[in-house]
């Protein structure tokens, strides 16, 4: 069965809660509060990313395994940089926003670098190439 808008609006949303409790790491302050404040703000932007694939999921003219394509990797890269975020924030990954300059070492960076990166670059990348495309021409339906 091909996936439906409905549910990668879920996954949106169950993003978004991952997201607010990612925020009790910036109340207890700290020296990782910074990555907390990181893994939170990037957790809200993608979930909301997701829900906006998901509300404009019954408009795209694409065939059903484009679907489940689009949907693994919009909400694969939800879930995946939150995974990261956390990772980073636990195991001192300096960030540009959260590092103050420091370069990363060690091999939680060999780890962030090696395995995460890749996909938080690709995934976006075929996620938006399949909206864009599936917004092409006339309107598939909708309301």
């Amino acid at each position: 069965m091909a996936p439906s808008g409905r549910s990668v609006i879920r996954q949106g949303f169950i993003l978004l809660f991952l997201a607010f409790l990612m925020g009790f790491g910036i109340i207890a302050g700290g020296p990782r509060a910074r990555g907390w404040m990181a893994a939170h703000v990037t957790t809200m932007l993608t979930a909301g990313f997701v829900i906006l694939i998901g509300l404009c999921w019954d408009r795209l003219r694409l065939s059903p395994r484009q679907r489940k394509v689009l949907r693994f990797t919009a909400v694969g890269d939800g879930y995946w940089g939150a995974l990261a975020g956390a990772f980073a924030t636990v195991f001192g990954v300096p960030g540009p926003a959260t590092g103050a300059g420091a370069q990363p070492h060690g091999w939680p960076a060999v780890v962030f670098f090696g395995l995460f990166i890749p996909v938080l670059t690709a995934f976006p990348i075929i996620f938006t190439g399949l909206v864009i495309y599936g917004l092409r021409g006339e309107d598939a339906g909708g309301v």
